[in-house]
């Protein structure tokens, strides 16, 4: 039952008064933060640069690097310390660290968060077993989840583009992303519908695009080409005798706030995911997840990460858990490639589920009033009152009954109340380790 549990560190960054620097601040699930700090991004670095504008022929190395520039120049001071703290913590428990990104300026969101690499693990962020990383944007109201009832219901749209190499890279695109699917409807956990001449339907201009998403769908996956037209991002439709029909993002927002898709996935243009903090807060409107992704160049790395993707939604998965068991498929299998760095996945639920399943959901109430919550509950508390006490919480972890769960570990939240010293703590938990299992006859007086 731990595969539920999260811990959340946020970071956000914001413009700062002196050019050429921004500032950030971290956020960590249980309150503690850090002070607003100065940072500078390596804009100055012209190896950096470089790799940043051919990020699709990078090899691993020149990868790591862009991903290590990135990590240092944001997470460093207080923001490291919290970020190791948090995984010292969070390593016993086997819990997840889910890291959710803000960044408001726009030269600053565009560059390849997703590359993130940690040195001080020798791992890519969204490659740890430990890690999973979003871009987080906070709505006024925060969208709600929906039950989930197999099976899940896709929509695959793709728009004839003029111009041969666009045209035949969308084609190729959508064609390899049904075929990845198929399988997953043949066992019957997707129904598939598909939408634009690419894939044999009619044209799919804006009516038509309305009129699908009024019905009841989960997904829209739609591939397509993406502009920047006056700093205005729009989507590239197909209207009337094959000419092309611009859809500005807010007019998208729109269309998807009337539907019922729940997550909106973009791929197959060279800008799909450069999408700017302005066009992820319009179209987290109209849906509570969007996953963009550049035009990939190998179609058996489409293939994979599709098929594990939506493999995964099936299994009732969270968005970012879905999407960090395709990228390790497709790293495990393409380790040459950097393709699966290339999706970006933006938000606006601090948990990242937008769909649930009911009987799912009551297992894991019962388990967090029973087990998990006040055990991690008992966890800051020592935490907060006794440095490094990883040492000692396993011996309390193997303790706890499992039996009766709820009573017993309230008891002993009881019990552990914030001790006046060290020694005063030392004495209650050589008491606590004395107790005996349930029904040995020991109890707490």
């Amino acid at each position: 039952m731990r595969a539920f549990e999260y811990r959340d560190f946020l970071v956000a960054v914001w413009w700062d008064p002196t050019p050429g620097f921004f500032t950030a601040r971290a956020w960590e699930e249980f309150g503690r933060s850090t002070p607003p700090i100065q940072i500078q991004l390596p804009f100055y670095d012209r190896e950096f640069v470089s790799c940043i504008d051919r990020l699709g022929e990078l090899t691993p190395k020149q990868l790591q690097y862009v991903g290590s520039r990135l990590f240092e120049s944001l997470f460093q001071r207080d923001i490291l310390r919290l970020y190791l703290h948090v995984r010292e913590q969070a390593r016993p428990t086997e819990s997840k660290i889910r890291i959710r990104l803000r960044i408001d300026p726009p030269i600053a969101a565009r560059l390849p968060w997703e590359c993130l690499y940690d040195t001080r693990h020798c791992d890519f962020v969204l490659n740890s077993d430990e890690t999973t990383l979003v871009r987080y944007y906070e709505q006024p109201d925060e969208p709600s989840p929906i039950p989930l009832r197999m099976p899940l219901r896709v929509l695959l749209a793709a728009v004839n583009l003029t111009g041969s190499t666009r045209g035949v890279r969308v084609r190729n695109e959508a064609e390899v992303i049904k075929d990845a699917i198929r399988p997953l409807e043949t066992e019957g956990l997707v129904a598939l519908e598909e939408a634009g001449t690419p894939l044999g339907a009619g044209a799919l201009g804006r009516l038509e695009l309305e009129r699908l998403v009024e019905r009841n769908i989960d997904v829209l996956h739609i591939v397509t080409e993406c502009k920047w037209v006056s700093d205005t991002a729009t989507i590239v439709l197909e209207g009337e005798q094959g000419r092309e029909e611009i859809l500005t993002s807010g007019e998208f927002a729109a269309l998807l706030n009337g539907g019922s898709p729940r997550l909106v996935v973009v791929s197959g243009g060279e800008e799909a995911g450069d999408a700017s903090p302005d066009l992820a807060l319009e179209l987290l409107k109209g849906a509570p997840a969007l996953l963009t992704q550049r035009g990939a160049t190998t179609e058996d790395l489409i293939w994979r990460f599709a098929e594990s993707f939506y493999r995964s939604l099936t299994q009732f998965k969270s968005v970012d858990a879905a999407l960090s068991d395709a990228r390790g498929e497709v790293a495990s299998q393409f380790p040459l490639e950097s393709g699966w760095l290339t999706p970006s996945l933006f938000l606006s639920r601090k948990d990242a589920r937008v769909f649930f399943n009911e009987a799912r959901e009551r297992v894991q109430r019962v388990y967090q009033l029973s087990e998990g919550r006040y055990r991690r509950k008992i966890r800051e508390t020592l935490n907060r009152v006794w440095p490094k006490p990883e040492r000692y919480t396993k011996q309390l972890l193997r303790w706890m009954p499992r039996k009766e769960p709820l009573t017993s570990i309230l008891q002993s939240a009881d019990f552990l109340a914030q001790p006046r010293s060290a020694t005063e703590l030392s004495e209650h938990f050589q008491r606590m380790l004395l107790i005996g299992e349930a029904g040995s006859g020991k109890t707490m007086t």
